[in-house]
């Protein structure tokens, strides 16, 4: 449909899209928060760790939901809330670095939940694994592991709803703004 709409040949078309669309996304306000705790060009490279990750998940879901209007405000939403993790966590650029990993692995399992995808157990294992050797106390994991220890053992797949269960985030600076 898209191709018959446009002008022009059908990679031009495809790529007008995808800078459409990735475009919706990069002017989310949020975005300029970074530059109140970074510089230009570690917010840039927070921003397009970000992007990068979102696109990682549009691979991985490969459906055109991805793309209903109602699913992009939920991804926004997303897009919010790990910029707000980030801000209230994480104070120096050298931290960033140090955790992005976690960050980035949580908004990837927050967009994955939006789409009911499911992950494989071993990734979930191994971003616990991952949390418990982290210098951050910010990211724990939940102590409702627990009741999903045995299905991990069992099962070669986790929805990804499930997975952020047993996750926790703590907002040290809670209702405290940097700025």
């Amino acid at each position: 449909m898209l191709f018959q709409i446009e002008l022009g040949n059908n990679s031009e078309d495809f790529e007008s899209f995808i800078m459409y669309f990735k475009n919706i996304f990069l002017k989310n306000i949020s975005f300029s928060k970074l530059n109140f705790l970074f510089n230009e060009e570690q917010s840039e490279n927070i921003k397009n760790s970000i992007i990068k990750q979102l696109s990682i998940c549009f691979i991985e879901i490969d459906s055109i939901t991805f793309i209903y209007e109602e699913n992009i405000e939920k991804i926004n939403h997303e897009i919010n809330n790990i910029i707000k993790d980030i801000f209230t966590n994480i104070n120096t650029y050298e931290q960033w670095e140090d955790n992005k990993d976690i960050y980035l692995t949580l908004f990837n399992l927050k967009i994955l939940s939006i789409f009911d995808y499911k992950i494989k157990t071993v990734k979930v294992k191994s971003f616990i694994e991952r949390i418990k050797v982290s210098s951050t106390t910010n990211i724990q994991i939940s102590e409702s592991i627990l009741k999903y220890v045995d299905k991990l053992e069992l099962v070669t797949e986790i929805s990804a709803k499930d997975a952020l269960k047993l996750i926790k985030i703590n907002n040290i600076s809670e209702g405290i703004k940097k700025f």
